[in-house]
């Protein structure tokens, strides 16, 4: 009996042990996610997608790669360098909350700028907002530019005769290839219109045209004839890439006589040419070339200026093609690049237009004037910002080479976006005791040897009773980064004296001409029986330079009035002061969290305590900008310093910090019901009951033990 009880109790004390684990696990497993949850950041994905509009303004989800952008905050300063949208028209990065907005730099080739109003569209702003979790998408767009392609028919004969009413209605037939593979419009002269899709034909006769408008920049064409028996063609720009403007593809048909066979076979001649600001290196770059003579191919090389000539028959089809031209920058036209050789020889021209970046090399050299390279003034090098008007473009560290020289050289884009040449300045950062000299890209630097010049000193008198012995202070501030006394850091110098006497400035060193100036005023102090002088004055140096020599003159104002030196005067009473006061003021600094802004409340109470008593409270609103301000008294009745502490009184949902005298507010939620719907008041911490399963799950664990002992010595018996 006693080992089936011990038996009914071990398997009732494993289940309870087994469910307070589960129920245990499972609970410290949410816990861990809300602490995780809690501690996420506050990094945010940002994602610019450039994207393309149409010439009239339709926007479309056609991705633009090669779009270079620029990333600023919303004051203005750059971050990092400059980025490219990626095939996908992407740019993909990670920020932390704040205020920024992208400036997109060129658009790429065959594009503009979006627009609005007739202006150009560059800027692009955004803000991410505290605890961002989502991906906040950019848009932005860049216009296809068009151009149009014209197609025209001539026909001749050989002898120069005028043509029949036969030549005339001979209809020709040609295929026209685009590298989209889309449809476009065309119309004719004869007044019929017409959509042919890329590798369809249409026909011309004599004198006239197709035209095909609003073509996308960039779109590679090829305008093929068909044979016409009897005729020989020549063509001029069958074969090219759409620009901004019109292309114009030309055949012209020669009705030939019976051909003879020649006696020598005619020359097919081929000449690679450049054209545009293409880089200088290129004149010794080999274009790759490829004749199809009958279909059967024959590659070579040529540079700029080169030729290449080879034999053909009557009656032999010729096309001359290029490779991996439009990668290297170049747009392309050939003259005469395909046809049916004649009795004549046969000029093809294959040109090349430069459509890459433009760059122009600067370059200048910096000489020294009044001072010789063994002086020891020079200095170790020196600094030079290239500059767009206002816009740093490169800033460069120059250093003398071997020879004493200091030469420089920059590399920059020769036009803009608009295809303006860029007017491009030079602006060497200052040397102190030289005058910088522009000729254009070079810099004169001339030696001016400083001045030195002894500021006035400080004149103290003191008037009234018989004084106890007391220490003035005096304050000399620098105006506008004017040069301080030697020995002194910063923009501001200090110097004391006890009792009537002088206090010497000391000496400043000026190293170029310019008005200077310092304002000197008593720092007025606190001990009782003195009245302390409130006079400002000022001290202006005025340094000249004639002939390569500086000069200073030295005037003292105050008040406006020419003043003789910086005289101060205190007087000390021995009898009752006047009270002194101090001041007390602060800031109300508010962190919402969750709380949008608008629900703070409209107002909060300020309580002043002198000494730990409650001496002042004041209301203070936004309308202030949540700032206070008190003047109280700073000596109590028995001539002690008060200490003055400041409290707020409480606003529901935030909790109060003091700092100093600033008070610091930060809001805390309500906590959430009880999800069982009682009605009683939610209680604070953790509702989960873990330390009553933690004490299941131990109260359990020692059961088995003792259990399991006590029956193994029920089975010994």
């Amino acid at each position: 009996m006693g080992r089936v009880f011990h038996r009914i109790i071990s398997v009732f004390l494993t289940a309870v042990f087994i469910l307070s684990a589960v129920v245990t696990g499972t609970y410290s497993w949410y816990s861990l996610q809300s602490v995780t949850n809690e501690t996420a950041g506050t990094i945010a994905q940002v994602r610019l997608q450039k994207l393309q509009k149409l010439p009239d303004g339709t926007a479309t989800d056609i991705p633009v790669p090669g779009a270079a952008f620029s990333l600023f905050t919303a004051e203005g300063e750059q971050i990092g360098g400059r980025m490219v949208t990626d095939e996908t028209g992407t740019i993909s990065l990670r920020l932390p909350a704040g205020a920024y907005y992208f400036e997109e730099d060129a658009p790429p080739p065959s594009f503009a700028f979006d627009s609005a109003d007739g202006e150009p569209v560059t800027r692009y702003p955004f803000v991410l907002t505290e605890n961002e979790t989502g991906q906040v998408t950019v848009t932005a767009y860049n216009i296809r530019l068009t151009g149009s392609l014209i197609v025209q028919k001539t026909v001749q004969n050989a002898d120069g005769s005028s043509l029949s009413d036969e030549q005339r209605a001979q209809a020709f037939t040609f295929t026209v290839t685009f590298s989209d593979g889309g449809t476009y419009a065309y119309r004719k002269t004869d007044g019929t219109a017409g959509e042919l899709i890329s590798g369809g034909t249409l026909t011309l006769r004599h004198g006239e045209t197709a035209v095909f408008e609003s073509l996308p920049a960039g779109l590679l064409y090829t305008v093929a004839e068909a044979e016409t028996p009897g005729y020989a063609v020549a063509s001029d720009g069958h074969r090219g890439t759409i620009g901004d403007g019109t292309a114009i593809a030309s055949f012209v048909n020669t009705l030939l006589p019976e051909p003879v066979p020649p006696e020598e076979p005619v020359r097919l001649t081929v000449e690679k040419a450049l054209d545009g600001e293409y880089p200088a290196a290129d004149l010794d770059r080999e274009f790759e070339m490829v004749l199809l003579l009958n279909n059967e191919p024959t590659a070579f090389t040529l540079k700029p200026g080169e030729t290449k000539t080879f034999e053909l028959y009557p009656g032999d089809r010729y096309e001359i093609c290029e490779k991996d031209y439009i990668g290297e920058g170049y747009s392309q036209s050939i003259t005469n690049g395909f046809g049916t050789a004649g009795a004549e020889d046969i000029a093809v021209t294959v040109t090349n237009t430069f459509t890459g970046t433009v760059m122009k090399e600067i370059t200048g050299e910096k000489t020294w004037q009044g001072v010789g390279l063994t002086d020891g003034l020079l200095p170790d090098s020196i600094t030079l910002l290239l500059k767009d008007g206002d816009r740093v473009v490169e800033e460069a560290e120059v250093t003398p080479d071997e020879n004493g020289r200091w030469c420089y050289r920059f590399t920059a884009p020769k036009y803009d976006a608009d295809g303006n040449e860029i007017a491009y300045t030079l602006e060497e950062l200052p040397q102190e005791s030289f005058r910088p000299d522009y000729n254009g890209f070079d810099i004169v630097n001339t030696y001016i040897p400083p001045v030195t010049v002894t500021l006035p000193s400080v004149v103290k008198a003191v008037e009234g009773d018989e004084p106890p012995e007391e220490r003035f202070t005096f304050c000399m501030t620098a105006q506008d980064g004017a040069p301080m006394p030697e020995g002194t850091s910063g923009r501001f110098l200090t110097v004391q004296l006890t009792g009537s006497g002088e206090a010497p400035l000391g000496t400043v060193r000026y190293t170029k001409a310019g008005t200077y100036r310092y304002t000197v005023t008593e720092s007025a102090g606190d001990t009782r029986g003195w009245t302390y002088d409130p006079a400002v004055y000022t001290i202006t140096v005025t340094v000249t330079e004639e002939s390569g020599t500086l000069r200073a003159d030295t005037a003292i104002t105050g008040d406006g009035a020419p003043a003789g030196s910086l005289a101060f005067v205190n007087r000390y009473d021995s009898g009752p002061s006047p009270q002194v006061t101090t001041v007390i003021e602060g800031q109300k600094i508010w962190h919402h969290g969750t709380n949008p802004e608008e629900k703070r409340p409209d107002s909060i109470v300020v309580l002043v305590y002198a000494d730990g008593t409650l001496v002042l409270q004041q209301q203070v609103t936004a309308e202030n900008n949540w700032h206070y301000r008190f003047e109280l008294p700073k000596y109590n009745d028995a001539g002690e310093e008060i200490l003055y502490t400041i409290d707020e009184a409480e606003v529901e949902h935030y909790d109060k910090a003091v700092d100093g005298y600033d008070l610091v507010n930060t809001y805390h939620p309500d906590p959430p019901p009880d999800p069982s719907g009682s009605d009683e008041s939610p209680q604070t911490g953790d509702n989960s009951h873990l330390g009553l399963w933690i004490f299941l799950l131990i109260a359990s664990f020692c059961g088995l033990i003792v259990t399991t002992r006590r029956r193994r010595k029920i089975d010994r018996r």
